[in-house]
């Protein structure tokens, strides 16, 4: 297990239509977008970003491996550490059902867990 103590987190609140389905402290965040793959960490510079339909990965303090949720489009906003994204929809990755029922309203690749 790798040891975060010296790492510096961001607060990270993930919502679907304005409920939040994760809010915490992390170390990193993957989110999907129209260019590939966007990573953030702490001390980003401010970014409001549309987001792809895709996986995001969160590297969670509180976690020993990371989290994924499954999203459709969405906005993604960075502020002073502060991370807050809206999704139209978003998965966390153990839903298998909802998520296999998303994955194939959005066309995308089989379920990867």
């Amino acid at each position: 297990m790798h040891n975060h103590s010296d790492e510096r987190s961001f607060r990270v609140t993930l919502k679907h239509i304005n409920q939040t389905v994760y809010s915490g402290n992390v170390f990193r965040i993957l989110v999907p977008t129209s260019c590939g793959c966007l990573e953030i960490s702490p001390g980003h510079c401010t970014l409001f970003q549309v987001i792809s339909s895709g996986w995001i990965e969160v590297w969670a303090v509180e976690e020993p491996t990371s989290l994924k949720f499954l999203c459709s489009s969405g906005v993604l906003e960075v502020l002073h550490d502060q991370v807050t994204l809206n999704a139209f929809q978003l998965v966390e990755s153990h839903q298998r059902q909802q998520v296999e029922y998303l994955l194939k309203i959005l066309n995308l690749p089989h379920y990867e867990h």
